[in-house]
């Protein structure tokens, strides 16, 4: 029910305390409403300051890493990890971005777990994911799918059916077009995450 999943992604935030995630400031309970208060992040989403540099694209994947890995560490796996859901703090040309949006995390995974919800944004989900199989490492493909876009300015599956993304997804290692004028050292780590 959705005052359970509301309840989960607030648990969720209240439990993290990292300066690239949203923290909750406040909570309040009025009846049959639920406010919680976050920090206003006035620099938009990561689409508004597109296309980026390799310097500045290196800079935000860092801190989103640093963030999942933070997440992962406490057996949280976000799964819905995508430009939409990484917010700049500040208008200020160096804010530090947050990771956003927990209304799809999973708290308390173990480190082996496998998870079995299709749950996320299609273009961005890992091919476990799809195969209905999966463990914390789906974050990281995302983390490959936020530098894609970063790099190259669009997603890695661009078409209008999901069944051709899906497909496209499921076949990535044969269909990802990395030859788009990426520095090499950038094609190697996207080969490897």
């Amino acid at each position: 029910d959705a005052l359970e999943e509301m309840m989960n992604e607030i648990a969720i935030m209240m439990g993290l305390d990292h300066p690239n995630i949203v923290r909750p400031l406040e909570l309040f309970q009025k009846k049959r409403e639920i406010y919680f208060i976050i920090p206003y992040c006035s620099g938009g989403d990561l689409y508004k300051r597109a296309p980026y540099t390799e310097h500045h694209a290196s800079r935000y994947i860092a801190q989103v890493c640093d963030a999942v890995a933070y997440m992962h560490k406490f057996g949280v796996v976000h799964r819905d990890l995508k430009f939409e859901n990484v917010l700049f703090q500040s208008k200020a040309p160096e804010s530090e971005v947050v990771v956003i949006d927990f209304g799809l995390a999973k708290a308390k995974v173990a480190r082996d777990k496998r998870l079995h919800d299709f749950v996320g944004t299609l273009y961005s989900m890992a091919p476990e994911v799809l195969r209905g199989s999966y463990d914390a490492k789906c974050d990281v493909w995302s983390i490959g799918v936020l530098m894609y876009e970063f790099l190259t300015g669009k997603t890695p599956f661009e078409t209008w059916s999901c069944d051709q993304i899906f497909q496209k997804i499921k076949n990535s290692n044969k269909t990802l077009n990395l030859n788009v004028g990426l520095n090499p050292d950038a094609v190697d780590l996207l080969q490897g995450l």
